[in-house]
């Protein structure tokens, strides 16, 4: 299994050889990560921790309870 490590900036920098899938999953979890404080405070403001759980989340390598599918 591969992975690939992203930072992200205040300019948000993305890599160039992501998917416009994940593209779109960054800014969609990114736009949610700045404006939900309780959102942040549940991963101790480590948004790269986030990103994996949506990553996962989307891949379905984890399931939420309660979360239609």
């Amino acid at each position: 299994m591969s992975t690939t490590t992203i930072t992200i900036s205040q300019g948000e920098d993305l890599a160039k050889d992501l998917s416009s899938q994940d593209r779109a999953l960054i800014a969609d979890a990114r736009r949610k990560w700045d404006s939900d404080a309780t959102l942040r405070a549940e991963f101790c403001d480590n948004l790269e921790a986030y990103l994996a759980y949506e990553r996962a989340r989307a891949s379905g390598k984890i399931r939420v309870l309660g979360e239609k599918q």
